[in-house]
């Protein structure tokens, strides 16, 4: 009699033991069945221009994002972190740059700006990384060239055929010393127009902050002629031409 009790208040016990779990798993279920999840938020769209797609070194890079609800018609989003990223060659990985943020008054807008002095050629992007509210936003990717900034080519008014002289410019900014990123293109004013008479590569020196360029060069046909200088395209910066040098003279 006494085991046949026992049995029974442990049979008891058991059940309502599992009754607990049963409960608490249903509470869990609905806890997560309560919390919002991503799919949620409403969609977000950021778009991605560039006031000049070719800027020279130094100069203001400005970049223009707008931010909307990707619905129709789209809803200006103010007054959100915006991330500025760029990238040397457009993929992986894009470096942060800056973070910016826009005042909704006097109206809504959805405008970010980013302005910086130009360095070098980029990939450019913003990203929203999204809120309780809204989803993540990849802005669209924008190329900014930048080109070097090449000073006009000095040289005299007038030298004899034959005879050594300099033609050189200023270069911005600095360029490794020694090198020849600099093409000299000789002119020759032949039947009322300018005509390529040669090429010559100019190597860079320091100045100060920057580069200077140079080349000491003889001219053996006599006439007009005139310089300008040229910078090719590379990874880092766009092709560059400078303004054309005075007249010389060879006699």
């Amino acid at each position: 009699m006494r085991e046949r009790l026992c049995r029974r208040r442990v049979g008891e016990r058991a059940l309502g033991l599992s009754a607990v779990v049963v409960l608490l798993a249903a509470l869990v279920g609905a806890a997560v069945t309560a919390a919002p999840a991503a799919a949620d938020t409403k969609p977000a769209r950021l778009t991605v221009t560039a006031q000049k797609k070719t800027v020279k070194w130094g100069a203001a890079l400005i970049l223009n994002g707008v931010l909307v609800e990707d619905v129709l018609p789209p809803v200006a989003l103010d007054q959100k972190n915006v991330q500025v990223q760029r990238s040397p060659n457009g993929s992986d990985p894009w470096t942060l740059v800056d973070m910016v943020t826009n005042d909704s008054a006097p109206y809504s807008s959805g405008a970010y700006t980013y302005t910086e002095p130009a360095s070098r050629t980029y990939h450019w992007r913003m990203f929203f990384a999204g809120d309780a509210e809204w989803a993540p936003a990849i802005g669209t990717v924008v190329k900014v060239s930048v080109k070097p900034v090449l000073g006009k080519p000095s040289c005299p008014s007038r030298v004899k055929a034959k005879k050594k002289f300099i033609v050189k410019g200023s270069l911005k900014p600095r360029f490794k010393a020694g090198s020849k990123p600099v093409k000299i293109t000789c002119q020759r004013y032949v039947k009322r127009s300018w005509r390529t008479f040669k090429t010559f590569k100019a190597a860079a020196a320091n100045s100060g902050a920057y580069s200077k360029y140079s080349v000491r060069i003889s001219i053996a046909r006599k006439g007009k002629f005139r310089f300008v200088a040229t910078t090719a395209t590379t990874g880092s910066y766009a092709a560059a031409k400078s303004a054309y040098s005075r007249k010389l003279t060879v006699k």
